[in-house]
């Protein structure tokens, strides 16, 4: 979801706020999209170093404080491109450390219940995602 919005907001960046470089555009996602590929290397690493946990509200944080410094510096074409470029490390580990997260809290009601709920995790997805639709008019207005 993080990266969508990103990219929403990348593309309305150039094609709304800098019409005069919107040739820019492919290689702005070119070089957002390769900052990937150093995330996924290190990620193994941070895991061990600060824990699923930690890097989960590490990268909640460093996503709001990106989303908020691009409104002072929407002007300035470039410094936008390096924040996206940072956010992309944001989303990558997202990808990483989601799944197992999500599996530690299956094993651990599991644990203290007896029982395993895979499907309810379905059910809240689907709960999430109306409530998604509503947060996701906050960025256009924004």
């Amino acid at each position: 979801m993080r990266k969508s919005a990103y990219s929403v907001i990348l593309n309305w960046t150039f094609v709304y706020g800098h019409p005069k470089q919107e040739e820019l555009l492919g290689v702005a996602q070119t070089v957002i999209g390769n900052g990937a590929l150093w995330l996924m290397m290190a990620a193994p690493f941070l895991i061990r170093l600060i824990g699923k946990r930690n890097l989960l509200i590490w990268c909640n944080l460093a996503n709001v404080v990106l989303l908020a410094l691009l409104y002072p510096f929407y002007d300035n074409i470039w410094i936008v491109i390096v924040i996206f470029y940072i956010n992309n490390f944001v989303a990558v580990l997202g990808n990483i450390y989601n799944p197992g997260i999500q599996a530690d809290m299956k094993d651990y009601q599991q644990y203290i219940t007896g029982e395993r709920i895979d499907g309810m995790f379905g059910v809240v997805g689907m709960i999430g995602t109306v409530l998604g639709f509503g947060t996701g008019l906050a960025v256009p207005y924004l």
